[in-house]
C-alpha cells in the first residue's frame, strides 16, 4: 500500500541560528530561505532529509535567554 500524507510520520527538528545572523524575524519576512553554511556534516544531511510537512523549532542561540521562539 502506498503511503500518503495522512500516513507520514511528522519528524520535528531544532534549527539553530544566531539573531545577528539570520533571526525568526528574517524568516517571518521571507518565508522561505537557503539554510547554507552549515559545517557539521550530519547536521547538514538531516536538513537534506526534512520533508514538507516536518515541523521544526526555531532556537536563537547566543542570546541572554536561550530559547525555542518559533514552531
Amino acid at each position: 500500500m502506498a503511503e500518503t500524507k495522512s500516513q507520514k510520520e511528522i519528524n520535528y527538528w531544532l534549527m539553530k541560528s544566531e539573531p545577528d545572523a539570520y533571526s525568526i524575524k528574517d524568516l517571518e519576512k521571507e518565508e522561505e530561505t537557503l539554510w547554507d553554511g552549515i559545517r557539521n556534516y550530519q547536521a547538514r544531511n538531516f536538513m537534506r532529509s526534512m520533508e514538507i510537512g516536518d515541523q521544526a523549532f526555531f532556537y536563537h542561540s547566543n542570546t541572554i535567554l536561550n530559547r525555542s521562539i518559533s514552531v
